[in-house]
């Protein structure tokens, strides 16, 4: 992939682009590349207002496995609450009330990383229907129906939700945030893998683990 491809990829035209390796430090396109064919795991920060976007490496474990970039929300934090619109134009509140917790996912159409988690999201939502999944992107409804119907997204969407992700703090793309009946983070995950990948995206071992540290009256 060229960096001119890399743009085109993720809708970046225009932006200033800065890369980083797992320890912050910046580094070249083509270095990045190269580190990303040894461990495939990646975050995208991307400011619209700015026109500026980070493309950072994962940290990499003693056995050179990709590990997980710090996700930008705490543990223990209670998001607040928002009503969004779904793609159907329903109006929906996140997180969502009820007495089931909610994975919430947060990507956007043009993020490669994203598009690898779907067909695993699509498979933990059946496995798991005692769990709420929603989809939060800063897209538009029109871009949010294309990557649906190109990618097979099969959980519900709030569109359109900028306001959202910047009330939480959310710049990385992609994130995962595991939310208990409370409203209270559980665990949370950001940075994935490539398409394709052959270590995978790991979120199916990373979502049972956090399914075990949500308390029991937030497993009901």
């Amino acid at each position: 992939m060229t960096e001119a491809e890399l743009r085109q990829a993720m809708g970046l035209q225009g932006y200033q682009l800065r890369y980083e390796d797992a320890q912050g430090r910046p580094v070249s396109f083509d270095a990045l590349m190269a580190l990303l064919k040894t461990t495939g795991g990646l975050s995208i920060e991307k400011d619209a207002d700015k026109k500026t976007a980070v493309i950072k490496q994962s940290s990499v474990d003693a056995k050179g496995k990709a590990g997980q970039i710090k996700p930008e929300v705490k543990v223990g934090q209670v998001l607040p609450a928002a009503t969004g619109q779904t793609l159907e134009g329903q109006a929906r509140t996140v997180p969502l009330e009820g007495a089931k917790p909610t994975l919430l996912s947060l990507y956007f159409a043009r993020c490669p990383p994203c598009v690898a988690e779907v067909p695993e999201l699509n498979a933990l939502a059946q496995k798991y229907p005692d769990v709420n999944f929603l989809g939060v992107t800063f897209d538009d409804a029109s871009t949010a129906k294309n990557f649906i119907d190109e990618h097979g997204l099969k959980i519900p969407v709030l569109v359109s939700a900028q306001p959202y992700l910047k009330q939480i703090g959310v710049s990385r793309f992609p994130s995962l945030i595991l939310v208990d009946t409370a409203g209270r983070v559980s665990a949370a995950k950001t940075g994935g893998t490539l398409p394709g990948d052959a270590g995978g995206t790991g979120i199916s071992d990373w979502f049972a683990q956090a399914l075990k540290g949500l308390a029991p009256t937030a497993r009901q």
